[in-house]
């Protein structure tokens, strides 16, 4: 999808190697699927006698509307969550979450669970961030072997800070390590201390579509261990779902097909994001769902008319922070709703 969208005259984000790290039969299985898709909105569209219905209805991507969907959001938030935490000037979605962290910039990234994720190469980090990327060792292997084959750089010139020269996808962070590990092993941390991750040094833990495929009982070990390795400044962009989403989903009959990625999900957020994680360390400064987060872009959410039931089952994200725990969030909870939360920020 994030290839797809590359694509675009008017993308929303850029990704060149989106493609390359997807494969061939991953992307002609996508394209297959999308084209089974746009048949099935068009006979939406015919059978709709609501006009809103039938514009929520449209794929991603079509010109007239170019809205945007969760996947593509949820991309375009974490860039700007990233680069905001990191330093860069923060677009008007995070000044207040920018303003609530102070001076403090984080100068270490860790990446739960970060499979194909091409980040460090397309994202242009203030000098001196040290990237982690924490996964399988056969997930790690196989996305280093096609990021060689596709020129990408995993240093620097040696004893310096520039790119090295004649790669076609060079290095955009200081130092870039992959820890192989499983997060689910309680002690998980000792490894990336031994790969050279700084306790004391401010971090930004990414959990990008990671924790809803976890056990339940991992979930709250994971967020209490890298709270408690984490320095004073530290945040945390996580993408949650609610319970109450998942229950939506298995009514769905989501779970019972196996081609569906939601068959693999296991765990969602039991309480409002501020209570789950201010319970493992954490302190929620924004928890905007994917829809609420396209308001805030000034963008159009795409929903398909035969999820327009569950538009309030959303996507959510959550910022959190390991500094002024006592401080109240930046934006106000409200009731609990069937949300797909997009990203929770969260601060130490």
């Amino acid at each position: 999808m994030r290839a797809e969208e590359t694509i675009l005259p008017d993308a929303y984000i850029q990704d060149p190697l989106a493609a390359i790290l997807a494969g061939d039969r991953v992307m002609k299985q996508y394209r297959a699927f999308k084209r089974l898709r746009l048949a099935s909105s068009t006979n939406e569209l015919k059978d709709s006698n609501n006009q809103q219905d039938s514009q929520a209805a449209l794929v991603e991507g079509d010109s007239k509307l170019r809205g945007i969907n969760n996947v593509i959001l949820r991309t375009l938030y974490f860039d700007d969550g990233i680069m905001m935490v990191l330093g860069k000037r923060p677009s008007s979605v995070f000044t207040a979450i920018r303003a609530s962290l102070g001076s403090t910039n984080c100068k270490q990234v860790v990446l739960l669970g970060s499979g194909m994720d091409s980040r460090p190469w397309r994202l242009h980090f203030p000098p001196g961030v040290t990237w982690f990327e924490v996964d399988r060792q056969d997930v790690l292997k196989a996305k280093m072997d096609l990021l060689r084959k596709a020129g990408a750089a995993f240093t620097l010139n040696p004893g310096s800070t520039t790119q090295l020269k004649g790669t076609r996808f060079p290095l955009q962070c200081q130092e870039w390590k992959g820890v192989s590990l499983d997060l689910q092993v309680q002690g998980w941390s000792a490894h990336l201390l031994q790969n050279g991750f700084d306790p004391e040094v401010p971090t930004l833990w990414v959990l990008e579509g990671l924790l809803y495929y976890l056990e339940p009982d991992a979930v709250p070990e994971i967020l209490k261990e890298s709270a408690r390795i984490s320095a004073q400044g530290s945040v945390m962009l996580a993408s949650i779902f609610s319970r109450e989403f998942l229950e939506v989903m298995k009514k769905k009959g989501a779970y019972q097909n196996r081609n569906s990625i939601a068959s693999e999900w296991k765990w969602a957020c039991p309480v409002e994001p501020s209570e789950y994680f201010g319970g493992c360390g954490w302190n929620v400064l924004s928890s905007p769902s994917w829809t609420e987060a396209a308001e805030m872009y000034g963008l159009k959410a795409i929903i398909r008319a035969s999820t327009k039931s569950m538009q309030s089952s959303e996507s959510q994200q959550t910022v959190a922070s390991t500094e002024h725990a006592a401080e109240e969030p930046v934006t106000v909870e409200k009731p609990k709703r069937n949300v797909m939360y997009i990203t929770a920020v969260v601060h130490i």
